[in-house]
């Protein structure tokens, strides 16, 4: 009798018992007619390998766009089987994190799925503060205007930004951005750094440089020859 079996992929493969059973005794002697001899076949069971494919971890300092996962790693392949390309979900676009996941992917050349339990797994996905020196400008609105009588005023504030992804809606302002006097003068807006303060996660060093505002009200000129040439008489009915 004799059996064998042999296999590469994962499955079930037989094991039959082929050939004619013969019984020797110790001495040699075919004994096999006293015998009632049954065979019975096997199996060789070849299990699928346990593979997982996930991304690659990924940060940056923010910067505007989407971090997302661009390289993968895979455990469990075996040879040179594995993933061939693979893309993926998930996005983080502020300072924090979140995970990324595997959408799809292609198997390289000569891996049979068949052969694989494949798991995707995750990653992680970190966006960190800008942390070089943001300088925000503050300057604020003048105006010289001439005296009429009544109160007059300037108000509101121009931002400039050292850096472009700095806006305006990235800090506070606590305070009155405004000058308002009604006699001739200078009025000034009172703007000061302390009333501005970074409310974006995005940036962890910004520095306020304020140039303050003001209303600058000038005398109202008075024209010297408006009254050349008027007289005046004697009203009627008006004694002298």
């Amino acid at each position: 009798l004799s059996a064998s079996v042999s296999g590469t992929d994962a499955g079930t493969y037989p094991n039959n018992v082929t050939g004619t059973a013969k019984v020797t005794d110790a001495a040699g002697n075919d004994v096999t007619s006293q015998f009632s001899v049954t065979t019975e076949s096997g199996s060789l069971v070849i299990n699928k390998a346990k593979a997982t494919i996930a991304p690659k971890d990924a940060t940056k300092a923010y910067d505007g766009t989407d971090l997302k996962a661009s390289e993968f790693v895979t455990e469990g392949f075996v040879k040179d089987q594995g993933v061939k390309s693979a893309t993926f979900t998930g996005s983080q676009l502020n300072v924090g994190t979140s995970k990324s996941g595997i959408d799809g992917y292609v198997l390289a050349d000569g891996t049979n799925a068949n052969n694989y339990d494949i798991t995707k797994g995750t990653g992680n996905l970190e966006v960190t503060p800008v942390s070089d020196e943001v300088t925000v400008t503050i300057t604020g609105n003048a105006a010289t205007l001439k005296y009429d009588g009544t109160e007059q005023s300037v108000t509101g504030y121009t931002v400039v930004c050292s850096n472009g992804l700095y806006t305006a809606n990235d800090f506070v302002f606590t305070g009155a951005a405004v000058a308002k006097g009604t006699n001739v003068g200078t009025y000034k807006m009172g703007l000061d750094k302390g009333q501005f303060s970074n409310t974006s996660a995005n940036f962890s060093n910004v520095t306020f440089v304020v140039v303050d505002g003001q209303l600058t009200i000038t005398p109202k000129s008075v024209d010297p020859e408006a009254g050349k040439g008027m007289s005046v008489g004697k009203l009627p009915h008006v004694p002298y």
